[in-house]
C-alpha cells in the first residue's frame, strides 16, 4: 500500500508541473527525475492581491532577502528578491541574471504575478540549469503564496534554452556589451550618471560580479501597458557586470521571452523600443 501511495505522489508531482498548475509542491522522489521534461512551463505564477507589506513578510518567512521595491507603472509595485541558492546559481559564468526573482503587485487589477524560477532559470542557464535547485525555489514561493496558478504565458521546457522569437532574431547568448572596464570603474560610472537615480538596486553576486536594476525612461517603459501590465516584472531592466564588462540581455530577446504570447503585429507595435532600451543602458558609460 505504501509503495502504491508513493508512486501516486510521484505521478501527481509530475502532472502538477503543467502550464496551469506548475506551482505544486514536489516530493523528494520527484527530485530524482527531472519533472519538467515534456511539460509546458508557465512564465509567471498568478494569484489574488496581497499588499506589499504582507508579501514581503511572506517572502522573508521563506528565507528570501528583499533586494528592492519599485513602482514602474501607476498602481503597481514590484518586489525584487533573492536567496543564497539563487546567488550561488548566478555565480556560474554567464548566469548572473538569475540572481533575482520579481513579484508584481497590481493594485489596479487586484492581482499578483511572480516570475517562475524554472522558466527563467532554464532560459538563462541552459545546460547549467540544476532543476533540483529551482524546484526548491518553486516550493518556497508556493509555501509563501499557496493559491497561485500558472499563467497562460508559457513555453515547452525543452525550447527555453534555445529560444529566439524568429529567424534572424537574437538568442540569450547574443547580449549587448555596453562598456568595458573594471567592476569598480563601471559601477562608479553608473552612480555618477544622474547621481545614481537610475539605479533601482545593486546586488553583489561575487567579487567583481554585480547585477544592477536599472530604471528605463517613462516613455520607454510604456511598452508595459501596450503589451500587458500583468508582466511588468520584466522591470527594472538588468545590467550584469562580469569579467570587466557591463552587458545586458538583448531587448528583442528579453521582451519576447517575457511575453511568449507576443505575436508579430504586437512586436512591430513596439519596434523602436529595443533600440531605445540599448541606447538608454549605454548612456551612463
Amino acid at each position: 500500500m505504501n509503495k502504491i501511495f508513493t508512486f501516486f505522489v510521484f505521478l501527481m508531482s509530475l502532472i502538477f508541473f503543467s502550464a496551469c498548475s506548475d506551482v505544486a509542491s514536489v516530493s523528494s522522489l520527484a527530485r530524482s527525475h527531472n519533472p519538467f521534461i515534456g511539460k509546458s512551463i508557465s512564465t509567471y505564477f498568478r494569484g489574488s492581491y496581497v499588499n506589499a507589506e504582507d508579501a514581503i513578510a511572506r517572502l522573508e518567512e521563506e528565507n528570501f532577502k528583499i533586494v528592492a521595491t519599485y513602482h514602474p507603472v501607476k498602481d503597481g509595485t514590484i518586489i525584487i528578491f533573492t536567496n543564497q541558492a539563487l546567488l550561488h546559481e548566478a555565480s556560474k559564468p554567464g548566469c548572473g541574471y538569475i540572481a533575482t526573482l520579481r513579484l508584481f503587485i497590481d493594485e489596479k487589477n487586484g492581482t499578483i504575478s511572480i516570475t517562475n524560477p524554472v522558466y527563467f532559470g532554464k532560459a538563462f542557464m541552459g545546460k547549467k540549469f540544476d532543476y533540483r535547485v529551482f524546484v526548491a525555489e518553486v516550493e518556497a514561493i508556493h509555501n509563501a503564496f499557496p493559491a497561485l496558478h500558472g499563467s497562460k504565458d508559457s513555453m515547452e521546457f525543452e525550447n527555453l534554452a534555445s529560444y529566439h522569437f524568429m529567424i534572424g532574431m537574437p538568442y540569450y547568448k547574443d547580449q549587448d556589451i555596453l562598456a568595458q572596464g573594471s567592476a569598480k570603474q563601471l559601477i562608479q560610472k553608473l552612480h555618477r550618471y544622474k547621481d545614481g537615480r537610475k539605479i533601482i538596486f545593486q546586488l553583489k553576486i561575487t567579487k567583481g560580479t554585480f547585477l544592477i536594476g536599472y530604471e528605463l525612461e517613462e516613455e520607454t517603459r510604456a511598452f508595459i501597458e501596450k503589451l500587458g501590465r500583468e508582466n511588468a516584472a520584466i522591470l527594472p531592466w538588468s545590467i550584469l557586470i562580469e569579467n570587466n564588462k557591463a552587458k545586458a540581455i538583448n531587448a528583442q530577446y528579453y521582451l519576447a521571452i517575457s511575453y511568449p504570447l507576443l505575436n508579430m503585429s504586437k512586436f512591430m507595435s513596439i519596434a523602436t523600443v529595443p533600440g531605445r532600451i540599448k541606447k538608454e543602458l549605454t548612456k551612463p558609460f
